[in-house]
């Protein structure tokens, strides 16, 4: 039974993320290239209505396994979601319908690309170009209003705000919200960083002389943010000593100025 195709592209091959993939692990990258839906899907569970939109799909750890080659175990699975995870391949959400799995690029796979055997007329290719970004921005619309929080976009307006403030002529990407949301939710999901710690060091880090020229990313900070809590940390108690110091000289001062004034009385 013909149920379509998908895109697969060469340049895959030599992208680094494939590269640093294992054969079992390409086999559920392209399982799950395969599974996701190419248009809007709905369906109902008990009395709610769910949706899925292109480069979603619903599944578990037990179907994924059964679409891929016998030495592909559930803990395989589960270790090359987390790996294709990291490498902002695809998003990996629990529903109560089961695992929602994203591919991130979908559209860049399968949708923007899109060519036929003859070329298209002027006209054609305004078309395409209108559909293509209008594809673009309901996808993001439905994304947002199912994925995104607000508290997590909250990190990354500010660190766009505290960059152009630093610097307004910033170069930073078009993309940069989806990105940097990416690289909030992987460090509260799987690195443990709370809201209040990854606050913390966006605000330091642009105050900082060294540290402001070169977090200009979300991603970035996500890199050193160890280095950074180090940082951050040990000028806490550099800063308290010198304030205890500045404290007991002007005490010495004031307890010298009373026992002359005392003295000349």
């Amino acid at each position: 039974m013909h149920r379509g195709y998908i895109k697969l592209w060469r340049k895959l091959t030599e992208s680094n993320m494939y590269k640093n993939l294992n054969s079992k692990q390409r086999d559920i990258l392209i399982q799950c290239l395969l599974m996701a839906n190419h248009q809007e899907n709905e369906w109902t569970w008990g009395k709610e209505i769910y949706k899925c939109v292109p480069g979603q799909f619903i599944t578990s750890l037990d179907s994924l396994k059964d679409k891929c080659s016998k030495d592909v175990s559930v803990q395989s699975v589960r270790t090359s979601l987390l790996k294709l995870e990291q490498w902002h391949f695809l998003t990996n959400k629990s529903t109560k319908t089961g695992r929602l799995i994203t591919i991130c690029k979908w559209d860049t796979y399968q949708n923007v690309l899109t060519t036929t055997n003859k070329e298209p007329t002027k006209s054609q290719q305004r078309a395409n170009k209108e559909l293509t970004a209008n594809k673009n921005d309901n996808n993001v619309k439905n994304e947002k209003k199912s994925c995104l929080k607000p508290e997590w976009l909250e990190l990354v307006e500010l660190l766009k705000s505290l960059i152009l403030q630093n610097n307004p002529e910033a170069n930073i990407s078009k993309t940069y919200k989806i990105k940097w949301y990416d690289s909030v939710r992987l460090m509260i999901k799987y690195d443990k960083r709370t809201i209040e710690k990854i606050k913390t060091l966006i605000t330091w880090s642009q105050k900082d002389t060294f540290w402001k020229t070169n977090i200009l990313s979300m991603s970035k900070l996500r890199q050193q943010f160890d280095k950074l809590t180090l940082r951050e940390r040990n000028e806490k108690p550099e800063t308290k000593d010198t304030d205890d110091f500045d404290l007991i000289k002007a005490e010495a001062e004031l307890r010298q100025t009373i026992k002359e004034q005392e003295n000349e009385k």
